[in-house]
């Protein structure tokens, strides 16, 4: 009997092995194929005839988000297939599955009307408008040769879902998903991602520095020196030539004063939002501050004004001198709150 026991587990044994080799063997093909044509040179994918585009329509008042997910699905659908795009009040992957159900979901936005009143680049509120309208990115706004070859048909939608993931399926192509890739490491890259870059860089050495300033336990602990604040300059400026941020501005001068920018920004939202409560300024921004209260408090002098914009200035003298389009430079200009005069002198007038 213990013999039959023995051999008939090791009989399901070798069938559900079995099972599970087959199982990982198809998936693992799948996933070989899919690599396989994700990777292919761009020359290999076969032109397809683009589809129709889409214009925005006109916009109608919409009922504020918890309002509009009160609605029952029939008449949420009919709201949203009214006003012709998601609106994005406030972000709901209930909101978006149910917008994936109307006539105009993952449509073409016209690529002429989309970037007359934009600066043609990658940022969050061209890619927030192609979303409203249930596509991964913006239109592409001009015809390169570099991509002439590649499958403009969008993907069809995935035949598996994820049990935790949302499963909204947004539309691209394999065209946009390599011009916009190469477009944002071959063009000036936008404001917010500029600052963003920038500021979490310069925060990060304002903070080693100090470490290694007042507490040396510490600064010993995480391997800071001299060499390795100094050093970190220098990889980080390599960093962004690599990832296509401007390298004018990874220096320590630099580093030192748009660190002080950042952080009096910091402060003026912890005041803000703690109502100068004293106790909570202290615990939740005094206790942290890396440098000294004064360059948070005093004015900011004029001085130290240049010295944070001066490489904003190299680096928009540069965009000049490599031809970029001015639209970049005005884009610039204005974000930053600098003038012609300020940046390229008397003779730019």
């Amino acid at each position: 009997m213990k013999t039959q026991t023995k051999r008939l587990m090791t009989v399901l044994f070798l069938i559900g092995a079995g099972m599970a080799f087959t199982g990982y063997y198809l998936i693992k093909k799948k996933v070989a194929a899919e690599e396989a044509r994700y990777d292919q040179p761009l020359s290999l994918a076969k032109p397809q005839a683009q589809p129709a585009h889409y214009s925005e329509p006109a916009q109608e008042e919409i009922p504020p988000l918890m309002e509009r997910l009160g609605m029952s699905r029939r008449e949420h659908l009919a709201l949203l297939e009214r006003i012709g795009y998601l609106p994005l009040d406030r972000t709901d992957h209930r909101e978006m599955k149910i917008a994936e159900g109307t006539s105009w979901w993952g449509k073409r936005l016209d690529s002429a009307t989309f970037w007359s009143n934009r600066v043609v680049w990658l940022e969050n509120s061209a890619v927030g408008a192609a979303r409203k309208y249930g596509r991964i990115w913006p239109p592409i706004p001009y015809d390169d040769p570099r991509f002439e070859e590649c499958d403009d048909t969008d993907y069809p939608p995935p035949k598996t879902y994820d049990i935790n993931g949302i499963n909204v399926h947004t539309k691209r192509s394999y065209r946009e998903d390599a011009f916009w890739c190469w477009f944002a490491f071959n063009h000036p890259r936008p404001t917010e991602q500029i600052d963003e870059y920038n500021n979490k860089a310069a925060l990060r050495y304002l903070r080693s520095k100090n470490t290694l300033e007042t507490d040396p336990e510490k600064a010993k602990l995480f391997r800071i020196t001299p060499e390795s604040v100094t050093g970190g300059v220098v990889s980080r400026r390599d960093i962004a030539v690599r990832e296509n941020y401007p390298p004018e501005f990874h220096n320590e001068e630099a580093y030192f004063w748009n660190g002080i920018l950042a952080l009096r920004a910091d402060y003026q939202k912890a005041f803000e939002r703690d109502g100068g409560d004293e106790e909570q300024m202290e615990l939740f921004f005094w206790s942290k501050l890396p440098v000294d209260r004064k360059y948070i408090l005093d004015p900011l002098t004029e001085e130290g004004m240049r010295a944070a914009n001066a490489w904003k200035v190299a680096y928009l003298n540069r965009l000049r001198s490599e031809n970029w389009d001015e639209s970049y430079i005005n884009a610039y200009l204005q974000a930053w709150n600098l003038t012609e005069e300020y940046v390229f002198g008397a003779s730019s007038q």
